[in-house]
């Protein structure tokens, strides 16, 4: 009998280079409640892991290169993060009031998927270094 493979389980964290660590820091726990749950510094950078809620985890690095300008169309990158929330529009409204920039409001939408297709109301912002975030929440 052959062993069963190792199966992933879920994912762990989601690592996000920054410019500055302090201001993103600042930005998802004041926006989003998210928590510190631990800080080091490797001799390169500065590390912080933030628990989103559920157990997931939000890295961040120092270091990061701010190029001034957004890029969500390059090949190898996320296009953004989701957040499962309860109230979109609450949640947005904090999250500008943080320091988040508009992208697209909240909406309620459809989306065509099969077997059947998927009620949501979701919003966009960016984050402190243009790190888009899409707040979700399926009806």
């Amino acid at each position: 009998m052959s062993a069963q493979p190792e199966k992933v389980t879920g994912i762990h964290h989601i690592a996000l280079r920054v410019s500055n660590l302090e201001n993103t820091l600042s930005f998802y726990t004041h926006a989003f409640g998210f928590q510190v749950i631990a800080q080091w510094n490797n001799g390169i950078q500065d590390i912080a892991m933030l628990d989103t809620g559920n157990g997931t985890i939000l890295e961040v690095f120092s270091a990061g290169i701010s190029s001034g300008s957004i890029n969500e169309t390059q090949s190898g990158t996320f296009f953004h993060l989701a957040f499962d929330v309860e109230n979109v529009d609450a949640v947005y409204t904090k999250a500008l009031q943080s320091g988040g920039k508009e992208k697209i409001p909240p909406r309620d939408m459809t989306l065509p998927a099969k077997p059947q297709s998927i009620p949501i109301r979701n919003a966009f912002l960016y984050g402190p270094d243009g790190e888009s975030i899409e707040l979700f929440h399926r009806y």
